[in-house]
């Protein structure tokens, strides 16, 4: 695993771990096979899922292992990672967030808006 890890870094893969098992067992994990450096952020998926978008943005550029998280987790990272799926207008965002008040909320809930996404790259 180490070697397949190092491999990826090389060619300019981020390699980041996200699994469902406890954060310190991650760590350990991650810090054998070569992801989890001094500099990388790990967290557990119930912080991950209180983040803002822009606060999401902030922190996945160094956010190296993601623990304890659910299938949720794993979708709203690879969403916000490529931009898929990310709603480009206000009657969008509301498709996706149904009953939820756009101007109070927009800037709160995941997996946030293309506009945003597009101004973090």
């Amino acid at each position: 695993m180490k070697d397949s890890v190092a491999t990826c870094q090389a060619a300019g893969i981020t390699v980041r771990m996200v699994t469902g098992d406890n954060l310190i067992t991650a760590c350990a994990i991650a810090r054998e096979a070569g992801i989890l450096t001094a500099s990388g952020t790990a967290m557990i998926g119930s912080d991950f899922r209180q983040l803002s978008p822009a606060q999401l943005d902030a922190i996945l550029p160094n956010l190296q292992v993601l623990a304890r998280s659910s299938p949720e987790d794993k979708h709203l990272l690879v969403q916000r990672l490529n931009g898929a799926l990310l709603p480009t207008s206000e009657e969008e965002w509301k498709i996706m967030h149904p009953g939820r008040n756009y101007k109070r909320e927009k800037d709160s809930l995941l997996p946030g808006y293309q506009s945003e996404w597009l101004a973090s790259r």
